[in-house]
């Protein structure tokens, strides 16, 4: 199949928890369907983050056309409307290029911001000029004070905090989206495999010089301790200070990793009412490709 035959605009998704193997498989299909693929993970859109963050190889972005991928600097604000955006905008271009745009990543907000063809409300509001200033304690503070809900939200993660005292604490306005446009694929695979997918990903992120790459990172003057709040960077504190060793850091990694994958779980099995066509690992190729050619040809 060399192009869409659905005289709509379609899209497939491929999403679920970390590790489970959603950029391969997509990488797979989009050799197949003529597609191209759309990052839907938050950490990959950041330039200076990469081992880290287990981004598409360069030999992998050489054969297939990849989206959103180190499009802004880990310093840069960025927000869900601002991915949702530009993320519009690349699947318009795919469309017009006859290709099938495939959207993958974890980031349930990025996710559900296309599926739901979120509205943002405007954040240009004088009271909100000077937030990015404010600690945690006070942006917390601001967050109670406007009687916002904070159960669902890392208080730890100042970016998001913004971001959600901006928006009233609302994510977004929801707007009806055809459904028959979308294709929703789910990787799903068993607890046990999935750690182990998870301890391997570690290990191959710090024999290809993970402790190096975040080094680097904070040995740039301009680089605030919060923009590295990420799994992955954020456990070798210690570790460079001499208060815990390589094995402990690596420990921590898998462990805040596998909590990663709990929250994605549930969010996608929550968060989404559309049907998602869930996959068992380990995957067959021809069945993704057999269902994805049954949804273009309708």
């Amino acid at each position: 199949m060399t192009s869409a035959n659905k005289s709509s605009r379609p899209v497939v998704f491929i999403i679920g928890e970390t590790a489970t193997g959603k950029t391969n498989l997509a990488h797979e299909l989009a050799q197949i369907i003529n597609g191209e693929i759309v990052n839907a993970d938050s950490t990959n859109t950041r330039k200076e983050l990469t081992i880290g963050t287990d981004k598409p190889t360069q030999s992998m972005m050489s054969q297939v056309k990849y989206h959103l991928v180190d499009i802004v600097s880990l310093k840069d604000n960025f927000s869900v409307a601002d991915y949702k955006k530009i993320a519009q905008e690349t699947l318009h271009k795919i469309w017009l290029n006859k290709k099938v745009p495939i959207i993958v990543g974890g980031s349930g907000l990025y996710v559900n911001s296309i599926i739901y063809n979120y509205d943002f409300i405007s954040t240009d509001r004088k009271e909100y000029s000077n937030l990015e200033d404010k600690t945690l304690d006070e942006l917390i503070s601001i967050a109670k004070t406007k009687n916002l809900q904070l159960s669902h939200i890392d208080m730890k993660n100042k970016r998001r905090l913004v971001n959600f005292i901006k928006n009233d604490g609302r994510i977004g306005t929801k707007n009806p989206t055809d459904s028959t446009d979308m294709l929703i694929i789910g990787t799903k695979i068993d607890r046990p495999d999935l750690n182990k997918n998870i301890e391997k990903r570690v290990d191959r992120m710090i024999r290809a010089g993970l402790e190096e790459e975040v080094r680097s990172l904070l040995s740039d003057p301009t680089m605030k301790k919060e923009y590295l709040n990420i799994i992955g960077y954020k456990e070798w504190s210690d570790y460079f200070i001499g208060k815990s060793n390589l094995n402990e850091v690596k420990e921590q990694i898998i462990k805040d990793t596998k909590v990663l994958a709990k929250k994605q779980r549930t969010w996608f099995r929550n968060k989404i009412d559309y049907k998602i066509n869930w996959l068992d690992y380990p995957y067959k190729l021809e069945d993704v490709v057999a269902m994805v050619t049954t949804f273009l040809d309708n």
